[in-house]
């Protein structure tokens, strides 16, 4: 196993890495996530969201690489028409991060209709939770998914945590997502499909195991 460590922007380094390692499918996670950032710098994640990936996939395909996996987002979905959301619901993003993942979507169904390509594009909801053995977990500085900005709050390792505005269409006025209302998933093709059934679905041992990996996090890096 090789590791490279540069920009997605690198073109040398992606047609070096593809011509020596014979690689056969490619997961992309790279990208900017942050909604109120992208508003604030929309360029920014047109540039990073979208043209890099453009960079990335007209790499491939002259390499010859005919998977990929695209690190999408639910927030593509926009205002939704229905909850909980389905995979095929319709994608109206109302920001700039949404449009730039979504532009990258239809870029790859542009290119898997021309060519010998095929992808999946992942649009996830927010991340929670932890390994519960604590062997990973996340670590990002500034987070902002709210379940880690909570256990963090807990932990006293921020002041508060921030709810903007309280007249959203939700149960009590707060937003339960904070771009649309609410962004809630429907799971039951990859039950239905893959015969696949969730081990921690509940939201109070979601929130244990997050607070347990903080914890652990403060424990590494004070040396305790």
């Amino acid at each position: 196993m090789a590791f490279y460590e540069d920009g997605i922007e690198n073109k040398a380094l992606k047609t070096q890495i593809f011509s020596e390692r014979g690689i056969g499918a490619i997961m992309h996670f790279a990208g900017s996530i942050i909604v109120t950032e992208s508003v604030e710098k929309p360029l920014n994640y047109y540039r990073n969201n979208t043209v890099n990936s453009h960079g990335l996939v007209t790499t491939a395909i002259a390499a010859g690489i005919r998977h990929f996996i695209f690190s999408s987002t639910a927030v593509v979905c926009g205002n939704p028409t229905a909850i909980p959301i389905g995979e095929t619901h319709p994608t109206a993003p109302i920001n700039p991060y949404g449009r730039s993942k979504l532009m990258t979507e239809m870029m790859l169904a542009d290119t898997a209709e021309a060519h010998d390509f095929n992808f999946c594009a992942l649009r996830y909801f927010n991340v929670a939770g932890a390994d519960p053995d604590l062997r990973t977990g996340q670590s990002t500085a500034g987070a902002t998914h709210l379940i880690e900005v909570a256990v963090e709050a807990a932990l006293g390792k921020r002041d508060y945590v921030a709810v903007y505005g309280t007249d959203y269409d939700a149960a009590d006025g707060t937003g339960v997502r904070g771009e649309p209302s609410a962004l809630v998933s429907e799971n039951a093709s990859i039950l239905r499909e893959l015969k696949w059934q969730p081990r921690y679905d509940d939201l109070e041992t979601i929130i244990r195991h997050a607070l347990a990996w903080e914890r652990k996090l403060s424990e590494m890096r004070t040396g305790r």
